[in-house]
């Protein structure tokens, strides 16, 4: 069984963010990956949690769109661009990927803060709708 290139993982990704296709995007992602977002003062283990916050960022952003990115080997730096309330956000997102061809590590880098902790706040505030009694 061949190893999955890097470039065939990240297609995948962009197609998951695009569709906004939380399965899809759990399908990429390896199940002891660890998030690191700016926007929570905490990092997101595990595939079921990212997703869970996946799906809260997808529905609090108004726009999502990528931009350049460098690769090195299994690691990618994707620049992008997303909007909450009107106000835009600039960053990176930085991933590791595995020789399986899983998402192992996502850190993201983001500014303005004020605009970070605006989505922060909102991602919050989703996730605090979704949790079952």
């Amino acid at each position: 069984m061949s190893k999955p290139s890097t470039h065939a993982v990240i297609e995948n990704w962009f197609d998951a963010v695009k569709e906004k296709d939380a399965e899809k995007v759990r399908a990429l992602l390896a199940p002891s990956i660890c998030v690191a977002p700016p926007f929570l003062d905490h990092e997101v283990q595990g595939a079921m949690e990212v997703v869970r916050v996946f799906s809260a960022f997808e529905q609090v952003t108004d726009i999502f769109e990528y931009g350049r990115q460098w690769r090195n080997g299994n690691e990618l730096v994707l620049e992008f661009i997303t909007r909450v309330d009107g106000e835009e956000i600039h960053g990176v997102d930085i991933i590791n990927i595995n020789d399986a061809g899983q998402i192992t590590r996502f850190d993201i880098l983001a500014r303005p803060q004020s605009s970070v902790k605006k989505l922060g706040a909102a991602i919050e505030a989703h996730l605090d709708t979704q949790k079952v009694s």
